[in-house]
């Protein structure tokens, strides 16, 4: 969705050059950065249910084993 909004901003900024507004530019930047703090919020996500899948394999594996 913010991806769709960046691009949606660009596309504005294209059809409007060269009377963009700062505030325009603002909004977009906005999008750009939300956009990369998401994905990293996702990706940091995902590699922490990683560990915590690893771990508690780990865990299982272990006590299988010992009874």
């Amino acid at each position: 969705m913010l991806d769709l909004c960046e691009n949606v901003q660009v596309v504005l900024m294209l059809t409007g050059f060269p009377d963009v507004s700062a505030g325009q530019v603002a909004v977009a930047s906005w999008f750009t950065l939300s956009k990369g703090y998401a994905v990293s919020l996702c990706l940091l996500l995902a590699l922490t249910l990683a560990v915590v899948a690893a771990v508690r394999r780990l865990r299982h594996g272990v006590r299988d084993r010992a009874a």
